[in-house]
């Protein structure tokens, strides 16, 4: 879930890959002309998973109430993958802002 002016996390848990194998991941956002992207140097990374922070900042500029769209692009070596392609809706604040 996004709230609004929060700083929530967004993460991708990988099956069979060795997160430590990838050597490119894009995380892309999308809403409209709103596009928001973060790389593999941005993510933390876990045990198969990857976990970004998104800073106010940017649930900010995501609309309430309206889909947001996000996917995964990532290389292992030469071989290039892509997730499917996830919805989620942000929600909106009663105070509106940066705090």
């Amino acid at each position: 879930m996004i709230i609004q002016g929060t700083t929530p996390t967004v993460s991708f848990t990988f099956n069979d890959i060795n997160v430590n194998d990838l050597t490119v991941c894009y995380l892309t956002m999308t809403q409209g002309d709103l596009v928001i992207e973060k790389t593999l140097e941005d993510a933390e990374i876990g045990e198969n998973v990857l976990t970004w922070r998104l800073s106010q900042t940017e649930t900010l500029s995501i609309d309430a109430d309206k889909t947001l769209r996000l996917q995964l692009r990532y290389r292992i070596g030469s071989m290039a993958y892509a997730s499917k392609i996830f919805s989620e809706t942000a929600y909106k604040v009663l105070k509106e802002g940066e705090i």
